[in-house]
C-alpha cells in the first residue's frame, strides 16, 4: 500500500512540475513577445488585409450555410441570409474567453 501512495504522490508533483513549466514557458514568451512589440513599427497592407477578410468570409460560407440548412430542416423558421449572417457574425464570439459568445450573439441575431 506504501508504494502505491508513493507513486500517485510522484505522478501529482510531476504533473504540477509540468504544469509549473509550462506557464514558466508561456510567460517567457509573452515577456518577450510584447518586449519586441514595442520595439516593432506598424504598417498595414489595406489591399492584403481586405483579401484576407474577403477569403475569410468566403471560407467560412459553407458551414454557415450548413447551419442555415441545418435550421430549416429543424424546422426552425428562419431565411437563409438571416441564418448565414448570424452565423458569419457570430465568429467573433469565438475570441472571448469561455466561448459561451457565439451562442449567445447567434441566438441574438435570429
Amino acid at each position: 500500500m506504501q508504494r502505491q501512495q508513493l507513486m500517485k504522490w510522484s505522478i501529482a508533483v510531476g504533473k504540477i512540475a509540468v504544469f509549473a513549466l509550462l506557464v514558466w514557458f508561456v510567460w517567457a514568451t509573452l515577456v518577450k513577445a510584447f518586449q519586441d512589440l514595442e520595439h516593432h513599427t506598424w504598417h498595414v497592407a489595406w489591399p492584403w488585409l481586405v483579401a484576407a477578410g474577403i477569403f475569410y468570409i468566403l471560407g467560412t460560407l459553407p458551414a454557415g450555410d450548413f447551419w442555415s440548412r441545418l435550421l430549416r430542416d429543424c424546422e426552425q423558421p428562419i431565411g437563409r441570409y438571416t441564418a448565414i449572417r448570424a452565423f458569419l457574425i457570430s465568429q467573433v464570439g469565438k475570441y472571448v474567453p469561455g466561448k459561451a459568445m457565439v451562442i449567445v450573439v447567434r441566438a441574438g441575431l435570429v
